[in-house]
């Protein structure tokens, strides 16, 4: 009698490992699936790499994509495909994806816009330096590296901010600031602040 029910226990424990097993080789193969989708556009002209961006910033704005706070009403297809993709994802799926692109080192884009760089330094000094490029500004406010994006993009998420046009799924002090930041530049200094990134100053 033991030693049928010590039989039972190890045929129930094999398959449930090999279940297990199961599960997991099909939980990556979907994640590569995934990653190759979002690389078929994360590096293409314009759509920001990924690359070395802190993870939870990543799963903050693939939160706000998912609850439609970003990118709302726009008419882009980009933005609209971005949201479809983030809305099929769960939230360990998330996290296994902010993981994977925090560790790969960051890809610098040379593609700038014309704008004041002496006004731009001034104006990204004064305003957005102590959040954006201090280490300890970045930790407690959770704001991304910026200046080794591609300059149109820069200048097109900036230009969304000031318009209202760039919500968060959780709203914090910081995130309110930013946006009303972002409201007190025209687009010439939006333009500014822009070439002064992209000019390797900062």
């Amino acid at each position: 009698m033991n030693k049928i029910l010590a039989l039972s226990i190890f045929v129930t424990l094999f398959f449930t490992i090999q279940s297990c097993s199961s599960t997991t080789d099909s939980s990556n193969k979907y994640l590569k699936k995934v990653i190759l989708q979002c690389n078929s556009c994360h590096t293409t002209e314009n759509i920001p790499s990924l690359n070395g961006m802190d993870a939870q910033y990543l799963i903050g704005q693939l939160e706000n994509f998912r609850f439609d706070k970003r990118g709302m009403n726009s008419l882009s297809p980009q933005t609209q495909e971005m949201s479809k993709q983030a809305k099929k994802l769960k939230s360990n799926e998330l996290q296994a994806i902010a993981n994977y692109y925090e560790a790969l080192p960051i890809i610098h884009s040379t593609e700038t816009v014309p704008g004041d760089i002496d006004n731009g330094k001034l104006l990204y000094e004064t305003n957005c330096q102590g959040c954006h490029s201090s280490i300890i500004g970045r930790f407690f406010t959770n704001s991304p590296q910026i200046s080794h994006l591609n300059g149109p993009y820069i200048l097109e998420q900036l230009s969304m901010f000031s318009r209202d046009e760039r919500g968060f799924y959780v709203e914090n002090k910081h995130k309110i600031k930013m946006r009303e930041v972002s409201k007190k530049f025209s687009v010439e200094e939006l333009s500014a602040i822009t070439a002064y990134l992209k000019s390797n100053k900062p």
